[in-house]
């Protein structure tokens, strides 16, 4: 505590967030304090939420950092993400937690795959976040963020389809194994610069019956042999959401018209989607003995999972285009 309070006067700090482990009172140090959890626990102070703490100073005991006795293990999860900027006598860490904007999170998704990892009551008082809107999603082929700042909950074990960084928040098991991570979003990575085949000439955003539009598209690998997987990841931007249930299909075609593969996904439910979500869902393919090398085509959109009827992207007296050729694939033979 004397180092602390030594550390605060040479920077001139006049407050501090403090989570310390024992009974010292940090006012004897000349220590202006705001409490949080410890130990002992029950020492007052205002509310904390550990998803999304103040902007501020923070000085937090190791012991309580790792949550050694505390009633929640996980009140400093967002620090245990982070370096700290400074360590008092190996026993108190120090960071800065910036300020996050002027807009609240509305919203968290959690990974259902293979199974949610936090309930969401808890979810929501860590956030502080009462009327958090809160869905579920297959993080193995997908990652839907919604318009404004919100969380995707995600396994230890589990990584996001696209790269998001390190992850904001990390919750642990007594026994001090992971349990689940968390990322703070505040806006939808930009999808790749992308162009398309057809229609021919059209520029991206390319929207699909007024509901949701391609913003960009990648494909790997660039050319697939046999035996190989090609995956498709696709950056959708939701408008106005459709009439559920409906799903992305995603199809490899061969020169002659004929469907040879076929990648359809939707991984999360089209209840869910709200209004500027962007959705990036990733479709697979397993290129088989029974397709041959050659230049097929890799097309995707959107249809009705009930009628199996497709959303229109344009209509002419003599014609409905219905789905959008990405690009031309080429298919080689096997080593």
């Amino acid at each position: 505590m004397p180092g602390l309070a030594k550390y605060l006067r040479e920077r001139n700090i006049n407050r501090v967030y403090l989570s310390t482990f024992g009974h010292s009172d940090p006012a004897y140090y000349g220590i202006d304090a705001v409490n949080l959890p410890g130990w002992p626990p029950d020492r007052g102070g205002p509310p904390f939420y550990p998803l999304n703490p103040q902007p501020g100073l923070y000085a937090i005991s190791a012991s309580n950092l790792v949550g050694v006795q505390l009633l929640d293990q996980d009140a400093f999860g967002y620090f245990r993400a982070r370096e700290p900027m400074a360590r008092i006598g190996h026993s108190i860490f120090i960071y800065e937690v910036p300020p996050s904007g002027d807009k609240s999170p509305t919203w968290i998704g959690q990974c259902a795959v293979p199974a949610p990892v936090e309930n969401i009551d808890t979810l929501q008082e860590r956030s502080g976040i009462p009327d958090l809107r809160h869905f579920y999603f297959d993080c193995q082929r997908s990652l839907p963020i919604q318009s404004g700042p919100g969380w995707l909950v995600l396994a230890p074990d589990a990584r996001p389809i696209i790269d998001l960084g390190a992850p904001d928040y990390l919750a642990r098991y007594k026994d001090g194994s992971p349990r689940y991570q968390v990322w703070r979003i505040d806006e939808a990575p930009p999808a790749p610069p992308s162009t398309i085949d057809f229609p021919s000439g059209v520029p991206l955003p390319l929207p699909i019956a007024g509901h949701v539009a391609l913003l960009g598209y990648e494909v790997d690998p660039a050319e697939v042999a046999i035996g190989q997987t090609l995956t498709l990841t696709a950056w959708w931007k939701v408008r106005e959401p459709p009439p559920p249930p409906v799903s992305f299909f995603a199809h490899l075609t061969a020169p002659d018209g004929i469907m040879v593969q076929a990648g359809d996904a939707l991984s999360i439910q089209a209840e869910d989607w709200q209004p500027g979500m962007v959705l990036i869902q990733q479709h697979s393919f397993t290129i088989g003995e029974n397709i041959a090398p050659g230049d097929y085509t890799l097309s995707v959109g959107l249809y009705s999972l009930d009628t199996g009827e497709r959303f229109s992207i344009s209509e002419a007296a003599d014609r409905v285009v219905d789905d959008i050729v990405l690009r031309t694939i080429q298919v080689v033979p096997s080593d």
